[in-house]
């Protein structure tokens, strides 16, 4: 048996999943308003962290902090509602 047709037959393959390996698939993401391409979120604001449970303390943080700005919003929008009323009345 030919040794060199086995060996073409692995140069072939690794040069076929080196080039799919060159195409990168497009950012998709899936929301309630349905698919499409959405930018990257900016992860140079994201503090370095030295392990998981430090990670999770951050993200915990994070939410907590997301959570006071809906409150903030939600008094808000309530006081523009009440101003706007009072303004009409």
């Amino acid at each position: 048996m030919n040794r060199s047709i086995p060996a073409r037959g692995l140069l072939v393959v690794a040069l076929l999943l080196g080039a799919v390996g060159c195409f990168r698939a497009p950012d998709i993401s899936v929301d309630a308003s349905g698919w499409g391409r959405k930018e990257r979120a900016d992860t140079t604001r994201i503090p370095p962290t030295r392990d998981h449970t430090e990670a999770k303390a951050e993200l915990r943080k994070a939410y907590r902090e997301i959570e006071r700005l809906r409150r903030d919003n939600e008094k808000l929008k309530r006081r523009y509602e009440e101003l706007k009323k009072k303004h009409d009345d």
